[in-house]
């Protein structure tokens, strides 16, 4: 049993004991509900366990939605807080629960404005994110910090990154990456630092042994992204408060974004957006075409979607001097 097994196989064990029938029997909905009510419901249980050593899934009541409602608004958008909240009474009724969880509207889920806020990490906060991660000797958190930070990943993307990426990145300058709805985009390796980090995940896979089709922080099993995914999201949970700058708030330049509070995976790539952008204007590219090549390398088609990564609403004050 690896060290993270043994980790756990207390509360989280015990409940995802009791999950993993109900995921294998379910045929309801589509394979991509299936996959996105799967990773909703895990982190859940890993919530509850971590927060109330709960021990029976059925035992699941509305104190404990509600602090992970709370918890999520934090750093998730409404409409994300809403399907997990969905993938979580979904579960709770297959599993036969009989206790009363309310729905989307008993937990005050605000809609905001997406452009509204900054979520990009401070430099300090990597740099002590990546320590913290080496301390605790997490290979998986400082490959995947320094890979969503770098390349603009999802944290799913990064779990699902392989030693053949790489190779072909090296060759090919530029990775192929496969996202959402498996659309597949180029991300450009375009910086020493990304040209450096990869030369580093290649000297980890060969010391580890991997071959070209293997994931390089992801064990090859099915479900296997999936698990990642939950266990990098449950490692920044519990230890951001390691990282986070404490005024983190009140770091803020004239005219752009105040900051949240609390910072996510998804941050990173909000930090490789807004350094990519910079640099792209500071080379002499147009605003436009900064925007637009921002935009394509997170995965994206429209410029605008770009606002929602940059510490200004570039794209909205573009479109209005058109």
């Amino acid at each position: 049993m690896s060290k993270q097994e043994k980790a756990e196989s207390g509360a989280y064990r015990n409940l995802l004991n009791q999950i993993e029938p109900i995921e294998k029997h379910n045929r309801i909905g589509s394979k991509k509900t299936k996959k996105r009510y799967k990773s909703a419901i895990r982190s859940f249980i890993r919530f509850a366990a971590d927060r109330y050593n709960l021990q029976k899934f059925v035992n699941t009541g509305q104190k404990h939605v509600e602090a992970y409602a709370e918890e999520m608004k934090k750093y998730k958008a409404p409409s994300t807080v809403m399907v997990d909240l969905s993938a979580i009474r979904f579960y709770y009724d297959l599993a036969g629960g009989k206790n009363y969880l309310g729905d989307n509207k008993s937990f005050e889920l605000e809609k905001r404005e997406p452009t509204a806020l900054d979520h990009s990490f401070l430099p300090d906060e990597i740099t002590e994110a990546i320590n913290t991660a080496l301390d605790m000797k997490r290979d998986d958190a400082f490959l995947g910090i320094r890979i969503t930070y770098r390349f603009g990943y999802r944290i799913e993307e990064a779990c699902r990154m392989t030693y053949g990426d790489v190779l072909k990145a090296l060759e090919n300058g530029e990775i192929k990456v496969k996202g959402k709805g498996g659309q597949i985009r180029y991300v450009p390796v375009e910086t020493d630092e990304q040209k450096s980090l990869l030369n580093d995940l290649c000297v980890y896979a060969k010391k580890k042994g991997l071959k070209p089709n293997d994931m390089l922080i992801t064990d090859n099993v099915t479900g296997g992204v999936e698990k990642k995914k939950a266990s990098l999201e449950n490692w920044m949970y519990n230890n951001r408060k390691k990282f986070t700058v404490a005024n983190r708030t009140e770091i803020v330049k004239p005219g752009k974004k105040p900051r949240t509070s609390k910072i996510s995976w998804h941050g990173l790539r909000h930090t490789y957006a807004q350094q990519t952008y910079e640099r792209y204007i500071r080379e002499g590219m147009s605003v436009e075409n900064a925007l637009r090549k921002v935009s394509e390398n997170l995965g994206h088609h429209r410029m605008s979607i770009t606002d929602v990564y940059l510490d200004e609403n570039v794209a909205s004050k573009l479109k209005k001097k058109k």
